[in-house]
């Protein structure tokens, strides 16, 4: 939703911020002329050269929203039962950002999408596509906002299995050696690691003689394993027996 904030400034506030007298419940969508209280969270200039500004509404208690998304999709489904019509906004290395709509959007992590998602090439995932998606979590997000996770409804966690045992036999690229994976983030324990169709997996900090590590490294897969409903990868280090 755009908002006027007076003195020629106008502002974007998500479904996700603005809460019970806002669009999260249908009955009670705000209309184009309504007042409403809000604070700018952040404002710059955005990629095509035009200041931007985010808003967050500041009257509305994270309690009464979560409420309100449950009574619009009760037990993170649509009305009639069934998955929540999702439209692909933005597709990311982590995952995808989802339109669920009413102006809500959530988070669907790459792990989550299964055979039909970007975990095989064939399969990758467009801007625009329909995704049928549940909603698996609701926690407190940035900028007053709640952050909502997805999960597709049609993921099979045996045929993800399946295709990344395609991907990558034995745990390793389709030519025998290690996968380049591509360092997203490190941690005292360890980092997460970019294996490419938007699978992530965790390599532990004792495999490695200096920390931080670098940006590319060799990698491996040891196991996999399911959990909370996510498609967990374990890495070590490979070794190259000849240079990428």
């Amino acid at each position: 939703m755009v908002v006027d904030v007076g003195y020629g400034i106008v502002g974007w506030l998500p479904g996700n911020s603005i809460g019970p007298d806002g669009c999260l419940s249908p009955p009670d969508l705000l209309d184009s002329e309504a007042d409403l209280p809000v604070t700018i969270v952040w404002c710059g200039v955005n990629r095509a050269g035009r200041f931007e500004a985010h808003l967050s509404a500041i009257d509305v208690p994270l309690g009464d929203r979560v409420d309100q998304l449950e009574i619009l999709y009760p037990s993170g489904l649509a009305q009639d039962g069934g998955p929540i019509r999702g439209v692909i906004e933005r597709r990311a290395w982590w995952g995808a950002l989802v339109d669920i709509g009413f102006g809500i959007k959530g988070r669907l992590a790459a792990n989550l999408i299964g055979p039909k998602g970007c975990i095989a090439p064939e399969g990758l995932l467009r801007d625009g596509d329909d995704l049928p998606v549940t909603i698996v979590s609701v926690i407190p997000g940035e900028n007053g906002g709640l952050d909502i996770r997805l999960a597709a409804a049609e993921h099979d966690l045996g045929g993800r299995k399946k295709q990344l045992k395609a991907l990558y036999p034995h745990g390793r690229a389709q030519d025998g050696g290690p996968i380049r994976g591509a360092v997203q983030q490190w941690f005292p324990w360890g980092a997460t690691v970019g294996l490419g169709y938007g699978l992530t997996g965790t390599i532990k900090k004792e495999q490695f003689s200096e920390w931080p590590p670098p940006p590319e490294i060799p990698v491996v897969i040891v196991d996999r394993d399911v959990v909370d409903g996510e498609l967990e990868i374990e890495l070590e280090l490979g070794k190259l027996e000849r240079s990428w």
